[in-house]
């Protein structure tokens, strides 16, 4: 009896080793999965953040060029301005120049149009990855941008409707303007006697003082609020830019 207990006793433990064995190993197995799973997840998401980084210096880069196209846009704005506050003087004066005029009208009917590059804004969005932006700054800047893209774009498409509707109605009624507008050359260079130099400037001048091309006149003279715009898209941006530099 003392004997069948004791070999019992010797299975018992034998079998409690055999458990403990059993424990470990999956006990091993399962902190293996787990370090494992640990490295795919780490190297996912070094993936995940240099595929987003990658999306944004693509859009860095697309503002970069924006700005570039806003810079021009704002000087060749501020030169509309200048010629059409010159005019405006006048009509306040109740006085007339050919040239001054001239000069207005011809930069008042010239169209801008702002044609942001959002091929990298777009991608960065259709991925997924803008929800994986953890630097609130840069989401804000990005947003904040775009935004005043869109700004840009209503004001200019609301002046440049405008722009048509003068221009067709000014030459509708003014053939001769047609000439002198599109042809953009001072007069005095066209090597003609000073008789019809003076002829062509009186005609002219009935055509300058047109309605249409005193309300593109004046509507040029007080649209300083798109410039504002322009700086304001120029600041956000660089700021987006040296965010995405510094991440690099």
């Amino acid at each position: 009896m003392l004997n069948f207990l004791r070999k019992l006793r010797r299975k018992e433990m034998k079998g409690t080793r055999y458990l403990k064995y059993a424990v470990g190993e999956i006990f091993l197995v399962v902190v293996g999965i787990l370090i494992a799973l640990g490295i795919n997840n780490r190297n996912t998401e070094r993936q995940q953040q240099n595929e987003l980084e990658d999306y944004l210096i693509q859009v860095s880069q697309n503002i970069e060029e924006d700005i570039k196209k806003a810079i021009a846009i704002k000087a060749q704005r501020d030169s509309v301005i200048i010629n059409s506050r010159k005019a405006i003087d006048l009509y306040v004066q109740d006085k007339f120049d050919h040239d001054v005029m001239l000069r207005a009208a011809i930069s008042n009917f010239i169209e801008f149009y702002f044609t942001p590059n959002t091929s990298g804004f777009e991608a960065l969005k259709s991925s997924g990855f803008i929800g994986k932006i953890k630097n609130k700054v840069i989401l804000k800047n990005l947003y904040d941008y775009y935004a005043q893209v869109e700004k840009i774009q209503l004001d200019e498409r609301s002046a440049n409707l405008f722009i048509e509707e003068m221009e067709a109605q000014w030459i509708g009624r003014t053939p001769i303007a047609k000439v002198f507008f599109y042809s953009q050359v001072n007069i005095n260079d066209l090597g003609l006697e000073q008789g019809v130099i003076e002829r062509i400037k009186q005609e002219n001048s009935q055509a300058l003082k047109d309605p249409a091309v005193e309300g593109a006149i004046l509507r040029g003279g007080s649209n300083a609020v798109i410039q504002e715009y322009y700086l304001e898209l120029i600041a956000v941006g660089g700021k987006f830019i040296e965010h995405i530099n510094a991440m690099k």
